[in-house]
């Protein structure tokens, strides 16, 4: 039984920032702000590849006690939960807060990815907002029990959310 996974993570940011009566005749500066990112994925282990993914159920709630991802060995796969999800090296995470109060807050695990220095180290999103993270060619390198895990918490009351990763297992 082999496993594989492909997928895409696209980010398009544009905005057009104007100015208007400018000059004689009244013109419109404008000035375009434009990012885009677009990154493919086929199945496998190396750069920029991916055989592993995640993905919470939309509308998955935490509170202030929060859950812990373990992304190297003990999530359950939702494809076949006779197995279970480990990621050697992470390619992407995107985490949403659903909710319309509450901050999510992301890390403070034993045991935390690169993404945070320590256990100190948080970030927050707000209601409504996401954190995207895109990790690269060469991926972001996890070690069970060292630093495998994503801990989402609220900050207050329960928060619905949706958390998703991908990943290769080498």
């Amino acid at each position: 039984m082999a496993r594989q996974a492909s997928g895409s993570l696209v980010v398009s940011h544009h905005v057009e920032e104007r100015i208007t009566g400018r000059g004689a005749g009244g013109d419109v500066a404008r000035m375009p702000h434009n990012f885009d990112l677009s990154r493919s994925y086929e199945s496998g282990t190396s750069a920029d590849q991916i055989d592993r993914a995640y993905s919470s159920d939309v509308g998955a709630t935490v509170d202030t006690t929060g859950l812990t991802l373990d992304v190297v060995g003990t999530l359950a796969d939702r494809l076949d939960a006779s197995l279970t999800v480990s990621v050697a090296k992470l390619r992407t995470l995107v985490i949403r807060n659903l909710g319309t109060s509450g901050n999510l807050l992301v890390g403070g695990s034993t045991h935390p990815i690169g993404l945070h220095a320590d256990a100190t180290d948080i970030d927050v999103i707000e209601p409504g907002a996401a954190l995207i993270r895109d990790f690269g060619t060469a991926g972001l390198a996890c070690v069970a029990a060292t630093s495998d895990e994503i801990k989402i918490a609220s900050s207050t009351g329960t928060v619905a959310y949706v958390a998703m990763f991908t990943g290769c297992s080498a």
